[in-house]
């Protein structure tokens, strides 16, 4: 009971009431991996301590040490602490243990991707996991947004997000994909066409309405209609922290409305301590408003907390900043 009334506390963004239950749950039943697990993911995505989450997985792994997405919650722990060796290892480990499990292969991908940069090995593991799960859809979803954000083509993206919303039809989050792809395009009308598919198949789609508000906003010019998308979008999921990030940089940059900006990214903060591009916009508002010490400081968090390969000259411009003011 704990632990689902926890899972229902988290949903309505109540982390310290979600954080009690589960506490409690793991005291009265030390033996029940499940609360082990639920305990670590609250600590490494809510709370932002990777050690006690480490702690709660080792615990849970004891208990069933058979079980391969474990050990790929491991590797995802040890990423974000930058022990990529030991996360590329435990990915390994999963997938010994469960080697028709798609996820650990794609997880093991999106490590060498995005905490290695090696994208070469990234898309041989997409072509291993392909071999294996032709009809699985998350392999060319995965793939696609490598194509799209790192290697930067953009007609492969399509060709593999096409292939994915062939093979899962009713999944809103594969029509969002295309929005977002045909937006980075510059094409206004294909863009809207996909995300009023994704919001038809799931009108509660908190992230749909978001990618909406977006293309609202980049496109289409209507930074009202944004903020009614990212307004719903956070209605529908109080702890999406990427739509409480929209929503800032459209109060403090499209309608110079700097107070609920900086209440959102404190929100986003909250719900999400380890979102480190909401350190680094929040740096660049609190500059606009001639805050150069926080912004130094929302630049120093920043970098602590982001991967080594992503967007370098982010973290350039951070530093030069810190060296400029700090």
């Amino acid at each position: 009971f704990l632990g689902s009334r926890a899972d229902i506390y988290l949903h309505f963004g109540d982390v310290d009431a979600a954080f009690r239950d589960i506490t409690r749950a793991v005291h009265l039943n030390p033996d029940e991996a499940w609360h082990h697990d639920q305990l670590a993911g609250i600590y490494a995505w809510y709370l932002g301590d990777f050690e006690k989450a480490l702690e709660q997985n080792d615990l849970a792994i004891k208990l069933d040490p058979e079980t391969g997405w474990r050990y790929d919650d491991r590797a995802s722990f040890l990423r974000e602490m930058g022990r990529i060796d030991e996360a590329i290892a435990n990915h390994e480990q999963a997938i010994a243990r469960d080697p028709e499990e798609i996820w650990s292969r794609l997880n093991l991908a999106i490590t060498y991707r995005d905490f290695m940069g090696d994208v070469d090995a990234a898309l041989k593991i997409y072509e291993q996991a392909a071999a294996i799960a032709p009809d699985f859809a998350d392999v060319y979803s995965e793939r696609g947004h490598t194509y799209q954000y790192v290697i930067g083509d953009l007609d492969a993206a399509r060709q593999d997000y096409e292939r994915a919303a062939e093979l899962d039809p009713e999944y809103s989050g594969r029509f969002n994909s295309l929005a977002i792809l045909y937006r980075d395009m510059g094409d206004l009308e294909a863009a809207m066409a996909n995300h009023e598919r994704a919001i038809s198949l799931d009108p509660e789609d908190s992230w749909a309405y978001m990618e909406r508000g977006y293309t609202i906003r980049d496109l289409g010019q209507d930074v009202e209609g944004a903020l009614a998308d990212f307004n719903r979008a956070i209605e529908i999921d109080p702890l999406n922290a990427d739509a409480l990030l929209a929503r800032a940089l459209l109060y403090g940059w499209d309608l110079g409305e700097h107070d609920p900006a900086f209440a959102d990214l404190e929100r986003c903060h909250e719900v999400d301590p380890t979102f480190y591009w909401c350190y680094f916009d929040e740096a660049w508002l609190r500059d606009d408003v001639g805050d150069t010490d926080a912004a130094v400081a929302s630049f120093e968090r920043y970098l602590e907390l982001v991967p080594e390969f992503d967007c370098p000259d982010c973290q350039e411009d951070a530093q030069n900043y810190i060296r400029q003011n700090g």
